[in-house]
């Protein structure tokens, strides 16, 4: 009977190593549960998180990434009429220390009330390069040339480890 009541803070202990472990070591490719939520959420976290979002068109997107004038020109035509495709390019860089993740939302000014939603698996800490992710825009918007589109960026989630 003693050694049972030596052994049981020695199970007890064992057992909040294993819950805390658990708990705190989120599984980036499945869905987290609502303690991973609350433990990990950190929305503190954006100012170290760098954002430029532009709405281009597809030719200005291939030399935006590509960094080239040399892609061939691409155009779309329906009915006779050029329709240029639209999306929107965010790039992020992570400054911080600690890789981070979450739900970024973008606001484009024309489309009110159609906020775009976009999914951002990973961010490693301390980023040399930045991040590219890429949304076409449905239907586009009309290009101009004296006006850059507005893109307001937040995160409706941002989670950080």
């Amino acid at each position: 009977m003693k050694i049972l009541w030596k052994l049981k803070p020695a199970l007890f202990i064992l057992s909040v190593i294993v819950l805390v472990m658990i708990v705190a070591t989120p599984n980036m490719g499945k869905a987290m549960s609502i303690f991973e939520k609350i433990i990990f959420s950190d929305k503190g976290y954006a100012h170290k998180i760098l954002h430029e979002e532009k709405v281009l068109g597809l030719n200005a997107l291939l030399k935006e990434i590509g960094g080239r004038d040399d892609f061939p020109q691409v155009s779309s035509t329906i009915l006779g009429y050029d329709i240029e495709r639209s999306f929107l390019l965010v790039r992020l860089k992570n400054t911080g220390n600690f890789t981070a993740w979450g739900v970024a939302e973008c606001s484009v000014e024309g489309r009110e009330g159609q906020d775009i939603l976009f999914s951002v698996p990973s961010l490693r800490g301390n980023m040399s390069e930045w991040a590219f992710y890429v949304i076409e825009i449905d239907p586009p918007i009309l290009p101009s040339t004296s006006v850059l589109v507005r893109v307001n960026f937040s995160w409706k989630e941002l989670y950080k480890k």
